[in-house]
């Protein structure tokens, strides 16, 4: 009985975080003394969900990545980051150290 040659299929394409948003989740990370594959990750902690939107926030900002693609590099789907976005925006209007130290952030990844 012969068997059929099975062709390669070809490799998926790595998934290669713009330069951009790498620098930011980095910076995000050592801002708020956590481990960037934490921000990855699945946990919810308190510890854990500010600085990732955050991170959400200041990519959409700085970047012209879309929710969905922000969303694929945290690991979340878009309406998280729509919802991180807001909190952030919400939280720069009522908290003035708050948006000091996002526009700290933002000078430092100019």
């Amino acid at each position: 009985m012969m068997t059929a040659a099975i062709p390669d299929l070809p490799k998926p394409p790595e998934i290669v975080l713009p330069l951009c948003a790498r620098k930011i989740v980095k910076a995000v990370s050592a801002a708020y003394e956590v481990r960037t594959a934490e921000l990855y990750g699945p946990l919810r902690t308190a510890r854990l969900v500010r600085p990732r939107q955050v991170a959400m926030y200041l990519i959409r900002r700085q970047t012209k990545l879309s929710l969905p693609q922000i969303g694929m590099i945290l690991n979340r789907d878009h309406t998280t980051v729509i919802h991180g976005i807001k909190r952030v925006t919400d939280l720069l209007e009522t908290e003035a150290e708050f948006r000091e130290f996002i526009e700290e952030m933002t000078a430092k990844l100019a």
